[in-house]
């Protein structure tokens, strides 16, 4: 049994039961080239361990239903260092909360079982099953590691779990807040049919959703606490969003933020809240008036918080190939291909409405000829902004 293999048992068995108290909430790969052509082990995400004299990556991190405590995991196949893997899950163990080893069944003896258990080493033992052949006591990790790797967590998690938009115009996401106002899915829907939206209305309500508005669970669809104060700012009926959406359509250069101030004012505020905005924001701040392309604003934002950078501008699957061995981003070294362009592209459209960038062409994201030097982002100066 090979390394990839033990991998997919265990993310199976993570997955649908979990160590202890049932299935993990949030499971993530490391994009190791031998693993990130198998699908089944989707989202990948590299994580690093930083001990300051190295750096290591689990081939799993698990979040336990809890929330709070996290699994790591060290995948070893049938030709097994078990010493070196032993090692990799001590190294873990100052970030986590258990720790684990696992490697094909047949191959552990009981030495390495109470080697693992001295250390306080988790040890699943992989056959057709998975089955734990020691389960350490949760412990406490370094605060430190602990703290950076439930921020990456959350960050991709973030990423994975909310996505990015669908649709270019914010108006398809707005529009909600009216059609639900004292209302339920059914009558939002009803008054809608006098608005153009698109026939995935589902992916204009996650829209909605990503943006705090709109609270969505099956057929339980309302307006949260964030979705009922905002409905004060904005078009009173979807007759009046059916228009402004026209408007907009009709003259591409045109903004929401051109034709409805207060409701892109709501739609900034709502942005912000948003880390990924955040970061942007203060990239391009630092970049100054002029802004920049997408690879210089990577490259501030790096600098400004490298580990969410990796996260938020590097595809998973390049994060291995582009990274050195500190685990830092080689940005010198990054391809076009190797660029998460496409979760920005919806991105700096919605931006753009907004009124937070300015109107720069929005590029060829996600497309083969995409060139990140090409894709101009510029901090858009508002009335009564302070002037550095």
């Amino acid at each position: 049994m090979n390394e990839p293999e033990v991998v997919q048992k265990v993310h199976f068995f993570l997955k649908s039961q979990g160590v202890e108290g049932g299935a993990v909430s949030r499971l993530f790969t490391d994009p190791h080239p031998t693993l990130v052509g198998i699908d089944s082990l989707k989202p990948f995400q590299r994580f690093s361990v930083d001990l300051g004299h190295k750096v290591f990556h689990p081939d799993l991190i698990a979040q336990e239903p809890d929330g709070e405590s996290i699994i790591a995991v060290e995948a070893k196949g049938s030709d097994l260092n078990f010493d070196w893997g032993l090692t990799q899950a001590e190294a873990y163990q100052r970030a986590v909360q258990r720790s684990f080893i696992a490697a094909p069944a047949a191959g552990l003896t009981k030495s390495m079982l109470l080697h693992a258990q001295s250390k306080g080493i988790g040890v699943l033992g992989v056959d057709d099953a998975v089955q734990i052949l020691h389960l350490p006591e949760a412990r406490s990790p370094l605060f430190r590691l602990y703290k950076a790797l439930i921020a990456d967590i959350g960050a991709a998690a973030w990423v994975v779990e909310g996505g990015t938009f669908l649709y270019n115009l914010p108006t398809h996401y707005l529009v909600w807040v009216t059609a639900l106002y004292r209302s339920n899915l059914q009558g939002a829907r009803q008054r809608l049919q006098g608005y153009p939206m698109p026939k995935d209305w589902r992916a204009a309500l996650r829209g909605a959703q990503k943006l705090g508005l709109v609270y969505a669970d099956g057929s339980d669809v309302r307006l949260t606490d964030v979705g009922s104060a905002v409905n004060d700012l904005l078009p009173a009926t979807v007759q009046e969003w059916a228009q402004i959406h026209q408007q907009i359509k009709t003259s591409r250069a045109m903004t929401l933020y051109e034709v409805n101030r207060q409701a892109a004012a709501a739609l900034r505020v709502l942005l912000l809240q948003d880390p990924l905005v955040r970061l942007v924001v203060e990239g391009l701040r630092s970049l100054g008036p002029e802004g920049g392309n997408f690879a210089q604003l990577a490259r501030a934002c790096s600098r400004l918080d490298r580990r969410r950078a990796a996260i938020f501008f590097v595809k998973p699957e390049s994060l291995p190939l582009r990274s050195n061995d500190d685990g830092q981003v080689a940005w010198q070294a990054m391809e076009p291909q190797d660029y998460r362009s496409t979760t920005f592209f919806q991105y700096k459209s919605v931006l753009k409405h907004s009124g937070l960038i300015a109107p720069t062409s929005l590029g060829a994201a996600g497309t083969t000829s995409y060139l990140p030097e090409r894709d101009v982002w510029q901090l858009l100066e508002l009335p009564g902004q302070m002037k550095e």
